[in-house]
């Protein structure tokens, strides 16, 4: 747990870091970590390199508006974006993770943010 989750449960404000770009792909955790054990109990890949992530680009004003909803209370504001000289205008394809390991991802940034807030709030 890291003090500026613990801010979010308060509603204190937050800003999003310098440096993130002006659109990425977010991947909850535990999506990767079921990602991993998918691939690890595949008797054998045909492949070397599988993408796990969320199949989907967000934005800093989407994850603020997910965190405003998961966190009520909250109210934060994006750093301007970095010079992003590759930017991403697609997300990472998954078409190979779900034909040969069965994954496609549970999470929606909103739904991670949500699980977030759920679990912190669980351990007080």
């Amino acid at each position: 747990m890291c003090s500026s989750d613990l801010a979010a449960l308060d509603g204190v404000p937050g800003r999003l870091g310098a440096g993130m770009p002006a659109s990425y792909e977010i991947v909850h955790v535990k999506d990767v970590a079921r990602g991993v054990a998918l691939a690890a109990t595949v008797p054998s890949l045909p492949h070397h390199v599988y993408n796990i992530g969320q199949g989907e680009l967000v934005e800093p004003h989407d994850v603020l508006a997910a965190a405003a909803r998961a966190f009520p209370g909250f109210t934060g504001e994006a750093a301007p974006p970095r010079p992003d000289l590759f930017p991403r205008r697609h997300p990472l394809s998954l078409e190979r993770s779900r034909v040969e390991l069965g994954y496609s991802p549970v999470f929606t940034l909103a739904a991670g943010l949500l699980d977030l807030a759920d679990e912190l709030r669980a351990e007080g």
